[in-house]
């Protein structure tokens, strides 16, 4: 990171501390992410990694001059850094069809690091920052009487989406040159407006299945009336004036914005650049999603996000429901949940609701949100008369058991589930996660 990021001749020194402030800081955050999150696994790193080698023998010109990661992380989402290191998230790779969108995705990527995108937006954020009029304006904003905190705020906002917008550019470019470097492969040059709408789909709340929670935490034993109702608190969004810029720019807060406008331009591409080569599909894409999406999943409920875990594990559940995993990540996330609302840390991991979030989530934060401590007994009962746990004696399920025990206070079928985790995963990852007391 530092042979690549350099410090721009002639700058201040003020301007130096700060630049090479953030090249220490994008360094030492990318090192920590491959430390913590890299997957090295056996099918899913080796799939990924195959098929930037064929998008790389395909663009020579790129070759030893990018290094792909893939990484635990959920969010949907890849990104480059200006050594050439891109990161690939396990959240959006569980989220692709195809090799051929994959490839589109490293294309994108691959573009950003060869038009040096991560160098042009250090620059033009630090000339905006130690200009002579941003500075006369911050001097006198401070020296306000009256609403200086939020003439302050509203000022750096305006900056924010002035900065966004030029990020918005560079978008622009990375999916012209991006789909550039795709033609030159064998891949299908359809799947690259296809990738986009995966992402248009993955930032639009509509999008998300319906959830039926009454099948699945509804019994003759517990009613849920009252518990999902629609919410009826105003957002902190809704209080957004029509004058600001945020009013006129309904993708300002996705991941992916500006998705309409770069399908738009991916379609003039396609037609002003057919591909060179014929479409080629693998035939294991399938079972790979299948092992991302369980990646993913296993990656919110590690990061104990425990309501979003069992809400992704539902919603799965109603596509497979003879999962006894997903069966089991639902049944340890009712667990973890009460155990934090019986050591009064509840509101630590609890989500808060959203209008950018599907409201079958934003109705399952206020179930879990709603119950007292006695009620996830009910809860659990409920869901295992749902679906019920199979006999099995793999990790998730042994847990999956004593957890259930445990929420139905049976003391000694947690002792019998207990006793056969442990002998059976001395060392297992879910240690921790259930059995807190151990070392």
């Amino acid at each position: 990171m530092r042979q690549r990021l350099t410090v721009p001749p002639n700058a201040s020194a003020a301007y130096r501390k700060d630049f090479l402030e953030i090249v220490e800081s994008s360094a030492k955050n990318s090192y920590q992410i491959v430390r913590q999150q890299a997957i090295l696994d056996t099918i899913i790193a080796p799939y990924l990694q195959g098929i930037f080698k064929k998008v790389l023998h395909a663009n020579k010109e790129m070759v030893g001059k990018a290094t792909l990661i893939l990484t635990k992380s959920p969010i949907e989402n890849a990104y480059a850094l200006a050594d050439g290191t891109i990161f690939f998230n396990i959240g959006l790779l569980a989220e692709l069809e195809n090799e051929s969108q994959i490839a589109f995705i490293l294309c994108h990527e691959l573009a950003h690091v060869k038009l040096k995108h991560m160098e042009q937006g250090i620059v033009e954020y630090l000339e905006t920052v130690h200009s002579k009029a941003f500075k006369k304006q911050y001097s006198q904003l401070a020296r306000e009487k009256y609403n200086r905190s939020a003439k302050i705020a509203t000022f750096f906002e305006e900056k924010s989406l002035s900065h966004l917008y030029h990020k918005r550019s560079l978008e622009k470019q990375a999916d012209s040159v991006g789909f550039l470097l795709f033609t030159k492969t064998n891949y299908d040059p359809s799947q690259a407006a296809t990738a986009l709408k995966i992402l248009a789909r993955v930032d639009d709340p509509a999008a998300v299945p319906h959830l039926n929670l009454n099948a699945f935490f509804g019994c003759p034993s517990f009613t849920l009336d009252g518990y999902i109702k629609s919410g009826t608190e105003t957002s902190i969004f809704g209080a957004v004036s029509d004058e600001s810029p945020f009013a006129a720019n309904n993708d300002t807060l996705q991941t992916h914005p500006d998705i309409d406008k770069r399908l738009r331009f991916i379609a003039e591409l396609e037609r002003s650049m057919p591909a060179t080569g014929a479409a080629i599909e693998a035939e294991g894409d399938n079972k790979v999603k299948a092992i991302c999406q369980r990646e993913a999943l296993q990656s919110w409920f590690d990061a104990q996000n425990y309501d979003y875990a069992a809400y992704k594990a539902l919603l799965q559940l109603q596509q497979h429901p003879e999962s006894n995993y997903l069966r089991g990540i639902v049944m340890l996330s009712l667990y973890a949940m009460q155990q934090h609302l019986k050591a009064h840390t509840f509101s630590e991991i609890l989500s808060v609701e959203s209008p950018r979030q599907p409201e079958s989530f934003n109705q399952l934060i206020r179930l879990f949100g709603s119950l007292e401590t006695s009620a996830y007994k009910n809860l659990s009962q409920c869901f295992h008369e749902a679906a019920p746990l199979r006999s099995a004696t793999d990790e998730y399920t042994l847990a999956a058991r004593y957890a259930l025990a445990r929420l139905q206070d049976d003391v000694s079928a947690a002792a019998e589930a207990k006793n056969a985790y442990t002998s059976r995963f001395k060392l297992g990852r879910l240690q921790a996660a259930i059995f807190p007391e151990q070392p």
